[in-house]
């Protein structure tokens, strides 16, 4: 063992239980009391370090680490910048589900709610020993599903978990069966309250894993699949912004061929993966932009390799240039115009009648769009898609659907040509609400730029709009026609109405001329 010995100045000195004086870890042994009365006098004292202890603090450490990577965690809380954006944005409103929000004085009102929910699953013959049993079974993996813990005990955590979890499999129970519904059932009187719980159920922070609602329905008679099914039709028709309806809705669940469920998942991550289109858009190599293609030179290594090669050639005094390639790497721009500028550039925009919300197309100059509704709760969905998608590593439309819209909409007056499109369904207010709410979605999301999905289409657009046609009639339109198009029309109009009075008065004066002569 290495020791060493530090000296440290004191500024508060004291002789405290376990040999620390002035704050100091340890006192050398070793020294006797006029070394220490010395140490004091000359305004320090000696601390020890060893090497064995400063090794089992980082073993202690590795080990915690490696306890965790063996076992991921796959619900997180949403970060603290995109928090500081809009903190009511992941906050439940009535309802905790899962340890994050448990306790909180609002939500205390549901507590009693879900005891009732889970009081006919006690007086079974087999009582709720049966579902704590299936819960010990998958405990440690429940435990490991949660990146923080907020110091809860491991018993406390598992009454939370299987209330909770009974409680949202007797909800789904009851939305499929309207016999299973207690007359005095609050949820079912209310309809605000059970869409409220709807969007409770889809916050980042209030979920469970899917793994324990599929224990607790296989004990009650309901396999994944269907459990699955009746989840999505939940969550379809608690939402009052997107009945299921085939060309109006937001969330297009049921219409897939093929319902997917992610392994070890949540219901937040249930709807995210049947939100989206089953398979992303790649782009074609045909349509790259040749304007995002830079080109690097330098030698195909590392940034190590090639600084060690370097300072190599330099000891050695070569001043020979290495031979140089060039590379050609593909940087997608993540910008295209405004609505309105685009609108400009000849670009129009038209409703589309897909089913996926994220089906964009762009033909002929057309931009196709789905109509987007958005109301008071849009943002909060938005943004808890988009924190639970910045910790998955594989996919990431909804946080590009949202730059699509960032770029689109800068004003309100883009607002306004995208409601007169039918692109956008504003029932949020004024158009610089919508306007406003959109631009924040994007702050502090971090993108990944060669897997952006709708690079194909900005592609597209911004070849558009560099034409040379384009450009000219843009500078044509902005030096002779840059005036209001209202204006312009009322003027066509009075001179036009002038014209037809003239040529009247012409008429009438050559009658009156020809009918004097015939006298």
């Amino acid at each position: 063992m290495v020791r060493s010995t530090l000296t440290a100045p004191i500024v508060d000195i004291g002789i405290q239980q376990g040999g620390e004086v002035g704050g100091c870890l340890e006192v050398d042994s070793l020294g006797t009391s006029e070394e220490l009365g010395k140490g004091i006098r000359d305004g320090e004292v000696k601390c020890e370090v060893s090497t064995e202890t400063v090794g089992k603090i980082l073993e202690s450490k590795l080990g915690e680490l490696s306890k965790k990577a063996s076992s991921p965690s796959f619900i997180f809380k949403a970060p603290r910048e995109l928090r500081r954006v809009n903190e009511s944005a992941f906050e439940p409103q009535i309802i905790s589900i899962g340890p994050y929000h448990h306790g909180k004085p609002h939500l205390e009102a549901m507590e009693s709610q879900k005891l009732h929910y889970i009081d006919s699953v006690r007086q079974q013959p087999e009582g709720l020993e049966l579902y704590i049993d299936a819960y010990m079974s998958i405990e440690q993996f429940v435990w490991d599903s949660y990146a923080e813990h907020d110091l809860k005990k491991r018993d406390e955590f598992g009454a939370i978990i299987v209330l909770d979890g009974l409680f949202v499999v007797q909800l789904f129970r009851k939305v499929m069966d309207p016999k299973l519904r207690e007359e005095n059932d609050a949820l079912f009187k209310q309809n605000l309250n059970l869409s409220i719980v709807a969007q409770d159920l889809l916050l980042l922070e209030n979920q469970l894993p899917f793994r324990v609602l599929e224990k607790f329905g296989n004990k009650l008679g309901i396999d994944g699949a269907t459990l699955t099914k009746e989840a999505l039709v939940f969550f379809s028709e608690t939402e009052p912004r997107q009945k299921m309806l085939y060309e109006d809705d937001l969330i297009p669940m049921l219409y897939k061929e093929k319902i997917i469920i992610g392994n070890d998942e949540h219901l937040l991550g249930l709807v995210h993966d049947n939100w989206i289109p089953l398979q992303p858009q790649p782009q074609p190599k045909s349509e790259l932009d040749p304007s995002h293609i830079i080109e690097t030179s330098g030698l195909e290594e590392t940034n190590s390799q090639t600084t060690l090669s370097k300072k190599w050639r330099q000891a050695e005094g070569n001043r020979k240039k290495s031979p140089v390639r060039k590379v050609k790497r593909y940087v997608p721009r993540l910008v295209i115009r405004s609505a309105t500028e685009l609108l400009e550039r000849g670009i129009r925009f038209r409703k589309s009648f897909e089913s996926c919300l994220f089906n964009i197309q762009f033909e002929r100059g057309i931009l196709f769009i789905p109509t987007l509704i958005v109301d008071h709760d849009t943002e909060r969905m938005f943004r808890n898609l988009i924190a639970y998608e910045q910790f998955k590593h594989d996919i990431s439309i909804v946080m590009d659907y949202a730059k699509f819209l960032d770029c689109l909409i800068n004003y309100a007056n883009d607002v306004a040509l995208l409601c007169d499109c039918g692109v956008i369904e504003n029932r949020l207010g004024s158009n610089e609400d919508v306007a406003k709410m959109i631009n924040k979605l994007n702050e502090y999301v971090y993108l990944c730029t060669e897997n952006f999905y709708y690079s194909h289409i900005f592609n597209k657009v911004n070849r558009h709009c560099r034409r040379p046609l384009t450009l000219c009639m843009v500078k044509l339109r902005q030096k002779y026609f840059n005036v209001p198009w209202g204006w312009v029309l009322a003027s066509i109009s009075a001179a036009t109405l002038l014209l037809i009075l003239s040529f009247l008065q012409t008429i009438f004066s050559a009658l009156s001329y020809f009918n004097q002569s015939a006298r």
